[in-house]
Order: C-alpha cells, then sequence, then structure tokens
C-alpha cells in the first residue's frame, strides 16, 4: 500500500462517511472499557449481580473492540510493514504487541469467566486485567496511534472508522 500525498487525499477525501476517525472511535472505546475496570474494582465488597454484569459488559466490550481492531485497524497497518515500502520496523513490532496483549486480555477473561465472583482469584484476575488492558491502552494511544497517523491519510483514517463502527456493532449484537 502506498501512502498517498496531501494533494491526493484532499483530491480523493470525499466527505467522510463517519463522523469520528479511527483514533476517535478507539479513544472513545478505551474511555468506556477503563470506567467499566474502575467500576468493577470499586464495588470489590458490592452487589454480586452488578459487578457481574459489568464483567458481562466489559468482556464483550473487550471482545467485540480487540477482534474488530485487529481486523479493520492493524491488518490494514500491518499492510505499510510489508513489501519493497516497508519503512517501519518499530511499527511491525507495536504491531504484534498488540495482538500479544490481545491475546493475554483474552486468556484472562475466560479465566474470569470461569470463576464464581466468590472466589478471591476472581477480583485479583479482574485487577490483573485491568493492568494489561491499561498498560495495552496507554501505549496504543501514545505510540502506535503516532505510527500509524505517519501511514494513513485522513480518508483512511475515516473509512477505518466506518468499518470498525460496523464491525464492532456486529459483534456486540451477535452476543
Amino acid at each position: 500500500m502506498k501512502k498517498h500525498s496531501s494533494s491526493e487525499a484532499l483530491v480523493s477525501k470525499k466527505a467522510p462517511e463517519s463522523e469520528n476517525d479511527i483514533y476517535a472511535d478507539l479513544k472513545a472505546d478505551h474511555k468506556e472499557i477503563k470506567a467499566l475496570c474502575t467500576k468493577i474494582r470499586s464495588n470489590r465488597e458490592g452487589d454480586a449481580l452488578h459487578v457481574v454484569r459489568d464483567f458481562s459488559a466489559l468482556k464483550a466490550l473487550v471482545t467485540a473492540h480487540a477482534r474488530t481492531e485487529e481486523r479493520v485497524f492493524y491488518e490494514t497497518l500491518m499492510q505499510y510493514t510489508e513489501g519493497a515500502e516497508a519503512h517501519d520496523d518499530d511499527l511491525k513490532h507495536f504491531l504484534f504487541e498488540a495482538y500479544e496483549e490481545h491475546h493475554v486480555a483474552d486468556q484472562l477473561i475466560q479465566e474470569i469467566s470461569s470463576l464464581d465472583p466468590s472466589d478471591p482469584r476472581w477480583m485479583a484476575k479482574v485487577s490483573v486485567l485491568s493492568e494489561v488492558l491499561n498498560h495495552h491502552i496507554e501505549e496504543e494511544e501514545s505510540d502506535l496511534f503516532k505510527k500509524a497517523k505517519k501511514e494513513l491519510v485522513d480518508a483512511e483514517a475515516y473509512t477505518l472508522a466506518r468499518e470498525f463502527e460496523d464491525g464492532k456493532r456486529e459483534m456486540m449484537e451477535a452476543n
């Protein structure tokens, strides 16, 4: 994939199909994920029904977000790391690390789902999941987004946002 010059982007850019670009969509999800983690962790001694409900919401959101982000955002960026035009090995490294962080989150979610919330390991694992997610979000927003913005033109960022929104919505509705 070749990055378009700024003049090509202006000529080929239509009105965005999405009001947000991919970065705004991902940041909005990240904010919601962080809020759910905080809510669950602050309810240690609270109503088990609310904790389970909030964890179910977190599980659904993280799963839909991660799978759609991988398919739409990461796969697009990975194309910029391949072939003769590849020029950013750091981008490839960040993408592989992001995939692995998603994998760790998936494993923790699976382990938490298999435990009863009254088990002391349940909240311990939720705490670790929260730390993994917060680390991932911080790196993605500070490092990966900067690298992505060097590769993607604005029109692509809006197109990816629409694909992300549609894909995530489909996954959330399937749950």
